[in-house]
């Protein structure tokens, strides 16, 4: 799969260094694909990790990325023969089952995880070993993005929408005060309409995950048109784009999270990777998990929670200035987007400080 590109991917990229006014890239022939790396060098810091020789020589041996990929797709297929036949019986079971079963535990409790933490941090990383024959490497400094000229189209708003409730739930759903804060009112909204079972599970997500996102949204597309009569699709676009660096921040803060949560699980589960009779022991009573290993380490999680939280904050009024599709905005619209901005990071801030301060 990967030799029959070969051709095609040298006559766009050569293996040589070149060096530009704005950027650094980097083409390399990897025997079977190609990697390209590229790097904004306009700012200050300056990083170019393939001057790292050792660095530099992985990527130009002939087995990179395939080895990768091969032992990859190899992990992959048997995570999913050990998750075959495995199923619960209720929700409830399935909750405890969903930490046992060693399947389950390694893709959403890490892998899944760590995809959005190296997504957030370095750029498409994951791509260049992914089995799915993705070879472009594109790492770039932490939130740099946020800072280049950005636009937004009506779906991507959408999807950033819909995006924005979901996180919200995530990292509230953490702790038991604010998950039954923000569970509150689809409760009354299902209790209302007389729903149960897959149908109130759907009206519980289109209201906080629609809903919710949709009042931030069209409170600040009011007060803009009041203030400015400016386009209601400008004020969306640019206030998806505030959101960005809050949803990033709070993506690696439910990682963390989850991924110190999961960890007491482990000594069980290389026992018994199926799952199925631990959780069995679990729900009865006669196996009680260990978790003073996360409890030690909420300190740690903690302060990674306020320091990513300050990082986002600062990315978010940076780009007031700094970012194109804000910054050529009046005055008093960039004041209602901002606003609506600090308002939804305040929802993350409010609630991971009365829980862990």
């Amino acid at each position: 799969m990967l030799a029959g590109r070969v051709e095609d991917v040298k006559r766009i990229t050569q293996p040589a260094l070149q060096e530009d006014q704005g950027a650094v890239k980097n083409n390399l022939d990897c025997g079977g694909g190609a990697i390209v790396a590229e790097m904004d060098l306009e700012e200050p810091l300056r990083m170019n990790l393939l001057r790292f020789r050792p660095l530099r020589n992985l990527l130009k041996s002939w087995w990179f990325p395939l080895a990768a990929q091969v032992v990859l797709l190899v992990a992959f297929a048997l995570i999913i023969w050990r998750g075959f036949g495995i199923h619960a019986p209720d929700p409830a079971f399935a909750k405890v089952l969903r930490n046992t079963n060693l399947a389950n535990l390694l893709v959403w409790a890490y892998w899944w995880p760590l995809v959005i933490v190296g997504a957030v941090l370095f750029g498409r990383v994951w791509c260049t070993v992914c089995p799915n024959d993705n070879l472009r490497l594109s790492v770039r400094r932490p939130f740099a993005d946020f800072f280049q000229p950005l636009g937004l189209t009506v779906a991507q708003v959408g999807f950033v929408l819909v995006v924005s409730g979901f996180v919200v739930y995530e990292v509230l759903s953490e702790w038991a005060p604010s998950k039954a804060v923000v569970k509150w009112a689809p409760n009354q909204v299902v209790a209302a309409l007389g729903l149960a079972g897959p149908a109130a599970g759907l009206a519980g997500a289109v209201v906080m995950f629609v809903v919710f996102p949709a009042v931030i949204f069209l409170v600040v597309i009011v007060l803009a048109r009041l203030l400015g009569r400016t386009p209601p699709a400008a004020s969306a676009k640019a206030l998806a784009l505030m959101l960005l660096p809050t949803m990033a921040g709070a993506h690696l803060i439910k990682a963390a999270f989850k991924m110190t949560s999961r960890l007491p699980y482990w000594p069980i589960v290389v026992t018994d990777t199926s799952g199925v009779e631990t959780a069995n022991r679990i729900a009865a009573g006669t196996l009680v998990v260990n978790k003073s290993l996360p409890q030690s380490l909420q300190p740690v999680t903690t302060a990674l929670a306020a320091v990513v939280l300050v990082a986002s904050l600062v990315v978010v009024l940076a780009m007031v200035r700094r970012q194109a599709s804000v910054s050529r905005l009046p005055v008093r619209i960039r004041a209602a987007i901002l606003a609506g901005a600090l308002a939804y990071w305040a929802i993350f801030a409010v609630t991971i400080g009365l829980w862990r301060f």
